[in-house]
């Protein structure tokens, strides 16, 4: 049986499914295990209430026992300056690698970096274990070579050469289709009726000023009734509150009409974000930002096709009232929504 590794060289995989992150870790393993012929392991921090499937990766002495690796993209953010023995174990193994690797790329933000080219060029770093410079000259000149027969497993549908590699071979799969159909929340069969509060709602982490612009341009105003979730930003007639674990997400998002769509400039007319689809679960009525989807792919449905998009806070502005003064045209939209997610 082909044995088949994830593994995340900076954070630990969490698989509790608490956050997108954690989806993202945990239906890759469901997309290999459908192969009966793959036996497919979480390779990172082994804790106590980590399962069978979980190996420490402390333990491991040689990835070469799997025959394909997939490193799941990450984020270069060292905290504290501090550099986790778990990054370091990790860049010990991977040097050494010989088998098949991909870069899963879930998000376009986190772009593929040679990790150990990165750690030389910093000075102000702690390291939670040793690791002299020398060591890490040869891991790079190594990665060096790896990275030449690197494959992507891209999760967006539009693949641009942006990604911090030119990769050997691309494959897709789509993730977030995969997590929004067969996800199962429990909590959600004991959803009371939620009364809608609010005009719009918008959720996600501070992404920097390319997406903030976007959120105020549609929610910066004095009529439009917002709320943002995680993301705090100073904008008028918006309420905010704290990012919240995924399963906490579904009836807090249900108390908006509608929620926003849209993404970082790599984003665009690239990848179909989680949200897209989360609206959709959620019975919201899902409003897309025009550049986010130029060429209008994510739906099929021509009324959707000419609804959903918006391109000013005057168009979105419209397009709520007609929502909130028609339950017909409202049920409408849910259900032509619930039948794209269905249908695709």
């Amino acid at each position: 049986m082909k044995k088949v590794g994830i593994i995340s060289p900076i954070s630990r995989i969490v698989i509790d499914g608490q956050s997108i992150r954690s989806l993202e870790a945990i239906f890759l393993k469901k997309y290999l295990d459908k192969e009966n012929i793959v036996k497919c392991h979480y390779i990172s921090k082994k804790i106590k209430e980590t399962n069978e499937d979980y190996i420490d990766i402390f333990n491991l002495k040689d990835l070469n026992e799997y025959e394909v690796i997939f490193i799941h993209n990450f984020n270069m953010n060292f905290f504290g300056g501090l550099v986790p023995s778990l990054t370091t174990q990790f860049l010990k193994l991977i040097a050494d690698y010989n088998g098949r690797i991909y870069y899963y790329i879930t998000d376009p933000k986190l772009k593929y970096n040679n990790i150990a080219e990165q750690l030389l060029k910093r000075d102000n770093l702690k390291y939670e274990s040793f690791i002299d410079n020398n060591e890490l000259l040869n891991i790079k000149n190594k990665l060096n070579s790896i990275e030449l027969r690197m494959n992507a497993l891209f999760t967006g549908y539009n693949y641009s050469n942006i990604y911090g590699l030119d990769f050997y071979n691309i494959k897709y799969y789509n993730v977030f289709k995969d997590i929004a159909i067969n996800f199962k929340d429990e909590k959600s069969l004991f959803d009371e009726e939620i009364i809608k509060e609010y005009d719009i709602c918008y959720y996600g982490d501070n992404r920097g000023t390319y997406r903030n612009n976007k959120i105020k341009k549609y929610f910066n105003n004095n009529y439009i009734k917002s709320l943002l979730i995680g993301c705090d930003l100073d904008i008028k007639y918006n309420t905010h509150i704290k990012k919240v674990n995924h399963d906490e997400l579904k009836n807090l998002v249900k108390k908006s009409y509608a929620s926003l769509v849209i993404g970082d400039k790599e984003h665009e007319n690239a990848f179909i974000t989680m949200r897209f689809y989360e609206n959709i679960k959620y019975e919201v009525v899902s409003f897309i930002d025009i550049d986010y989807d130029i060429n209008k792919k994510l739906f099929t449905n021509d009324f959707l096709r000419d609804f959903n998009y918006i391109s000013s806070e005057n168009d979105l502005n419209y397009k709520i009232k007609k929502i909130k003064n028609d339950k017909e045209l409202y049920n409408k939209i849910i259900y032509l929504q619930n039948q794209e997610l269905i249908n695709k």
